[in-house]
């Protein structure tokens, strides 16, 4: 099971930017109408780090926990269905990045390099 089938005909009921004290946005939260939360962020080998968590608890990762916070960027109360997810690898095959599309949220891509975590909203990302 790939990444993108986690993702597949999910409904999204919230999507948030996890940001640091710096205002740097260092991950995306995904939250689904079934509970299940999904932090991406960008892992120490440049890859995409997926984790599923069922609350709304931070990683450990995002180290100290008071100096991260989120940012509600989508909230949908009956859920917003994810109608395609495509992956995007490295030359080892390794997931560095997803792109989405959530009815009534649109498009969006996260990306993660040597750069760190990023994401863009909008047609044609």
């Amino acid at each position: 099971m790939g990444v993108s089938d986690i993702f597949a005909e999910k409904r999204v009921t919230r999507v948030a930017e996890v940001v640091n004290e710096d205002d740097e946005i260092v991950g995306l939260q995904v939250t689904t109408a079934s509970g299940e939360r999904f932090v991406l962020t960008d892992w120490t080998d440049w890859t995409l780090r997926v984790d599923t968590r069922g609350d709304d608890e931070l990683p450990d990762y995002f180290w100290p926990p008071e100096e991260h916070s989120l940012n509600t960027v989508f909230e949908s109360r009956d859920g917003a269905v994810v109608t395609s997810v495509r992956e995007h690898v490295d030359e080892m095959g390794d997931v560095i990045g997803l792109h989405l599309s959530i009815e009534s949220f649109g498009d969006f891509s996260v990306h993660a390099d040597a750069e760190g975590f990023s994401w863009k909203r909008g047609a044609g990302v």
